[in-house]
């Protein structure tokens, strides 16, 4: 996801509109799939990602700042982002990992 931003912002900066857009898109996209897929405020309702970046990608996204903390919870293949003070008061959100963890141990 932060290539496809990365990439947007440069196609944007050099005049490349339709290159732009495109990147735009597909890092939207993904972050609607993501979204999608659960509220990330417990472990039976946690964001699935297929890549672990992508948990730090979209917390910047929705406007929170990661703490560098995690917390892995082996049982359901879950991760706790926590996340810096901010006017919610959430501690942080619950991604389900099982799909890039099940990758690393082929």
């Amino acid at each position: 996801m932060r290539y496809l931003l990365t990439l947007g912002v440069a196609c944007s900066k050099l005049g490349l509109a339709k290159e732009a857009t495109a990147n735009f898109f597909k890092y939207e996209r993904i972050i609607s799939a993501i979204l999608s897929s659960g509220d990330g405020a417990t472990e039976g309702s946690a964001w699935c990602v297929i890549q672990i970046p992508d948990e730090y990608e979209l917390v910047r996204a929705l406007g929170f700042e990661p703490t560098g903390e995690q917390r892995f919870l082996s049982n359901s293949l879950c991760e706790f982002i926590f996340v810096e003070e901010n006017e919610y008061n959430i501690e942080g959100f619950y991604f389900d990992i099982s799909k890039p963890f099940s990758q690393s141990i082929k």
